[in-house]
């Protein structure tokens, strides 16, 4: 036995169970929030293309004006919106870094210390 005895192995599994249902609980949440964000991005850049394509329709007479003016428009709602996603991304990229950082030094688990022959 590498913890020494039954009952230091039990406590470790323990707590490593215990760690890790958190770890990934949390990992789960924070990739279904990612997720919806990319959801609530996808259906807030369809909301002005279906505005903009249901303006122009109902008029019998699309002049090429009119379509470059579509073609435009339309290639700026994506670039914003894809900007804001990167951001939203960065954002709760940012907060996880956080966390993984500050549990990395908790202090409830201490680094091991190298022990010197003596």
């Amino acid at each position: 036995m590498t913890l020494g005895n039954c009952h230091n192995q039990e406590i470790w599994n323990n707590l490593k169970n215990t760690t890790g249902h958190v770890f990934y609980s949390a990992s789960y949440r924070l990739q279904l929030l990612k997720q919806s964000g990319n959801v609530f991005l996808a259906g807030a850049s369809l909301g002005p293309t279906i505005f903009l394509i249901a303006s122009v329709v109902p008029n019998n007479r699309i002049e090429s004006s009119m379509i470059a003016a579509i073609l435009v428009s339309l290639t700026r709602i994506f670039l914003i919106i894809n900007s804001f996603s990167a951001l939203v991304f960065k954002f709760l990229d940012w907060s996880s870094m956080k966390t993984r950082f500050y549990s990395m030094l908790d202090h409830r688990f201490p680094l091991p210390t190298r022990q010197t022959p003596g």
